[in-house]
């Protein structure tokens, strides 16, 4: 993933900040999120799965993320 995911990264949050859409959840807690995704269609048989962007125009399914890796990401968003 490395610096060209972080370039795309920064892209979108300038560009989300650019036209007035928030980069922050609020009201909502790591404990909420992490129950919700529990009912969510990509978690299936106690397995995680995300369908990642892997550049613009592509993706990825990534099953079994770490839970301290989600842990972090749910951290940077609330």
């Amino acid at each position: 993933w490395g610096e060209q995911w972080a370039l795309t990264l920064n892209m979108h949050n300038h560009l989300f900040s650019d036209i007035g859409l928030p980069q922050k959840i609020k009201r909502i807690t790591r404990a909420d999120i992490l129950s919700m995704m529990k009912h969510d269609k990509k978690f299936a048989a106690g397995r995680n799965r995300f369908v990642l962007a892997a550049r613009i125009g592509e993706v990825k399914l990534v099953e079994n993320i770490a839970q301290e890796v989600i842990e972090q990401s749910i951290n940077k968003i609330i």
